[in-house]
C-alpha cells in the first residue's frame, strides 16, 4: 500500500451509492485497504491483458515515459 500511495494519486468510487462519484474512498485508506488493493490488483492485470509490460511506451512522445526526468534551472 505505501508504494501505491507513494507513486499515485488514488481515486475509488462506489458507483452503486455514489453514482455522481462525489466522494473518493480512498481518503479513507485505512477503512478501505481492502477495497483500494483489490482494486488495483484488477487494474493491473487489465494492463497486463491489454498493454503486456507496463513501460509507459504508450504515452505521447511529449510525456517522457516513465523515466522522464524533469530538469529545472
Amino acid at each position: 500500500m505505501s508504494e501505491l500511495l507513494a507513486l499515485n494519486d488514488l481515486e475509488l468510487f462506489d458507483s452503486r451509492d455514489d453514482p455522481a462519484e462525489m466522494r473518493t474512498l480512498a481518503l479513507d485508506v485505512k477503512g478501505n485497504a481492502e477495497a483500494i488493493m483489490a482494486t488495483n490488483g484488477k487494474l493491473n492485470a487489465l494492463i497486463q491483458d491489454e498493454l503486456g509490460a507496463d513501460t509507459g511506451s504508450y504515452l505521447p512522445p511529449d510525456v517522457g515515459g516513465w523515466n522522464h526526468q524533469v530538469v529545472v534551472d
